[in-house]
């Protein structure tokens, strides 16, 4: 007596785990001892790997042939069936983020961490064509592209990309106040050399008047300009009056019997005005 068996072709996702074939199976009760195997060479499929019992173990993605023949057992018949089994690649289970932020001088970089399967290789490009294991970092402001790819054998590879956006700081550091008082000796702006550190004059042959607010500009020049909103400062600089510190005494006489003496003029050695009239002295 024939015995029924059926099989139905099937598929499944790689998942790195062995597979029970005969679940893929309906065989007669009536039949004998079953034996399975699988079908290579012309006849076979694309997929490699290992059939133990009925513990399929998967090294290469494809198509097998699965076949059970079972012996015969009394008056009933050995029988046979055949199916195909499609084991397609797994997926990759990852999280990948972007990172945005301002500038504070630090590097930054995506991130991609694969949660499933273990083994898989990250490899990361910033031109989308030439890869490498080293995630790159960016810190100066702006917005980078950086492509990644995550690979391993029996996986759909990941090929996909994440942005860095590192956006501009407010302001430059030490930026200097928007007005400035300067002694008399400063004649020109560049005379003025108490700009903060990282600060230069923009416009330093500017001529400086006294009493009179004359408007020059700043710039950042830190090693990490161009990462800042604000990068230049217009400062009002009001030259003050020469205070006299430093005098001279011109024009002194010293009296004789028959004439007057002078005790002289006294005048700023810095500025050349006279700020104190002599008196005659008797003769």
């Amino acid at each position: 007596i024939p015995v029924t068996i059926t099989g139905t072709d099937s598929g499944v996702a790689y998942t790195g785990a062995t597979i029970d074939v005969s679940q893929y199976f309906t065989i007669d009760s009536h039949a004998g001892t079953a034996t399975y195997s699988l079908v290579v060479g012309e006849n076979g499929g694309t997929g490699m790997g290992t059939l133990s019992g009925t513990t399929l173990t998967v090294t290469k993605t494809g198509t097998f042939k699965i076949k059970v023949e079972t012996l015969a057992n009394g008056i009933y018949g050995a029988g046979e069936k055949t199916i195909t089994l499609t084991v397609s690649n797994g997926t990759i289970e990852y999280t990948a983020t972007d990172y945005s932020g301002t500038y504070d001088g630090q590097p930054h970089s995506i991130s991609v961490n694969v949660t499933n399967p273990e083994g898989t290789i990250i490899s990361y490009s910033t031109d989308g064509e030439n890869y490498g294991s080293d995630n790159p970092s960016f810190t100066n402001a702006g917005n980078y592209t950086v492509y990644y790819r995550i690979t391993k054998d029996n996986y759909n590879t990941i090929s996909e990309s994440r942005t860095v956006n590192v956006a501009k700081a407010a302001s430059a550091p030490n930026k200097p106040d928007s007005t400035m008082d300067v002694d008399y000796g400063k004649e020109k702006v560049s005379d003025i050399t108490t700009l903060p550190e990282g600060w230069a004059w923009q416009d330093e042959d500017k001529a400086l008047t006294v009493g009179t607010a004359v408007k020059a500009t700043a710039v950042y020049t830190g090693a990490d300009k161009g990462n800042y909103e604000t990068e230049s400062v217009e400062i009002s600089i009001t030259r003050l009056k020469c205070t006299h510190a430093t005098t001279e005494v011109k024009n002194a006489k010293a009296a004789t019997c028959t004439e007057k003496g002078y005790t002289g003029d006294t005048y700023c050695k810095v500025c050349g005005e006279k700020v104190e009239t002599g008196q005659d002295i008797d003769a």
